[in-house]
């Protein structure tokens, strides 16, 4: 049920499918089908299909943010954004999370943007590490470069084993990889507080991004403001 409601607009358009199921029509009972068919294809694709009739709140809390990921991917999404997903989970949940991102990457060519504070979450799925400190872009690359930078070192980091990381998968292709979202100047405040300043950033398909800094970066800002909440400066 949780993956059928992330459908609910295909099988309402405009309300003429739902008037369609009063009677009992075709068309509903072909696109309601089709909605059970997806839900059951992404519970099999994160292990969840023998539990397909439990409550999701009775699922343990690694196998709930993955059904919450399989809700979102339902949508078809081209660019997936994802708020600390490997928070409260445990290192065997959040080792099986980083390999659902990476299959979601290569298997289906979207881009993640993704604010997570696990560290090994991070160094073994992201294609490239943003860090942002008050506001402000400071470094941006590769994990392992970004993990050699003395600012984000210290700042962020501490001390971590370079060895630990390994370099994310990424789909064989023939052609550059094209844009979904292109940020330039961005400006963001609350009132006339400004948050970010000036953030030039490029997401691409089938590329896992990832945003690290610490409380009151801007991650959180950046992110509601891709979905256009607060005010831009």
């Amino acid at each position: 049920e949780n993956l059928l409601v992330a459908q609910h607009r295909a099988l309402s358009r405009s309300g003429m499918l739902q008037l369609a199921g009063l009677f009992g029509l075709k068309a509903y009972r072909e696109a309601e089908s089709g909605a059970v068919a997806k839900a059951m294809h992404w519970l099999e694709r994160i292990g969840l299909s023998a539990r397909a009739n439990d409550e999701a709140g009775t699922l343990p809390y690694g196998a709930q943010r993955r059904l919450e990921i399989a809700r979102a991917l339902c949508l078809e999404p081209a660019f997936l954004c994802l708020d600390e997903p490997a928070a409260g989970l445990n290192p065997q949940e959040s080792t099986r999370l980083g390999e659902m991102l990476l299959r979601m990457k290569d298997e289906l060519g979207i881009g993640i943007l993704l604010i997570e504070h696990d560290m090994g979450v991070v160094m073994n799925v992201s294609d490239k590490v943003v860090v942002l400190d008050r506001g402000q872009k400071i470094a941006e690359g590769r994990p392992a470069a970004i993990q050699k930078d003395p600012r984000v070192l210290k700042a962020y980091l501490g001390e971590v084993d370079p060895s630990a990381a390994r370099t994310p998968s990424r789909r064989p292709t023939t052609a550059a990889p094209q844009p979904l979202l292109v940020l330039r100047k961005l400006h963001v405040g609350y009132g006339r507080a400004e948050v970010l300043h000036g953030l030039d950033m490029r997401f691409d398909e089938g590329e896992i991004v990832t945003i690290l800094g610490a409380n009151g970066a801007g991650k959180s800002t950046l992110l509601r403001s891709i979905f256009g909440l607060p005010s831009r400066i």
